[in-house]
């Protein structure tokens, strides 16, 4: 689903930085329309991307479904997540996140003050292009410094690594 979304953005003008090794997406068989390279670039020197691509991007899109659906699982958690890396350093660096408004984002501190959410899943990848396609195109300047300002002070207060091991701890 993540290339396919990737498509359906880059096709709308929409330019995209992926925060992985270009080496793996290739592997993956990903595949572009030559048309729309120009919207396309990966982490530089085939790594994965660092502090100041997160803090300079105009945005970083935070994808938490799984890649692989787990249909037993599926009766509980609809849709399936994984509270991936990208959450933490976006916070962590204050960048301008977009991410899936749930509650396990919610639970974390995530709001409207320190992000921006989508409602839409990927059932409708076309439907979750539109409407990403809206939040970066009606974004606010101003606003968005300061929902970076907020997250990176949320993420600097509340999930340092030795307060995620203390939490991770406290729940053993």
């Amino acid at each position: 689903y993540r290339q396919k979304l990737i498509n359906i953005l880059i096709k709308r003008g929409i330019k995209i930085l992926i925060c992985a090794p270009k080496k793996l997406w290739i592997k993956s068989n990903f595949k572009i329309d030559a048309d729309y390279e120009k919207n396309l670039s990966f982490a530089s020197h085939n790594y994965w991307a660092i502090k100041e691509q997160y803090e300079n991007s105009k945005f970083v899109l935070d994808l938490p479904w799984l890649d692989t659906i787990i249909p037993d699982l599926e009766k509980n958690f609809d849709p399936q997540f994984a509270l991936g890396w990208n959450v933490f350093r976006s916070g962590f660096y204050g960048s301008n996140l977009i991410t899936y408004d749930c509650e396990m984002n919610r639970n974390i501190g995530l709001n409207e003050e320190n992000c921006n959410f989508y409602k839409s899943n990927i059932e409708n990848l076309n439907y979750l292009g539109e409407e990403l396609e809206h939040i970066i195109k009606s974004a606010d300047v101003n606003k968005s410094q300061n929902k970076k300002n907020n997250l990176k002070n949320l993420f600097i207060q509340n999930h340092t690594y030795e307060k995620r091991w203390n939490y991770i701890i406290e729940k053993i």
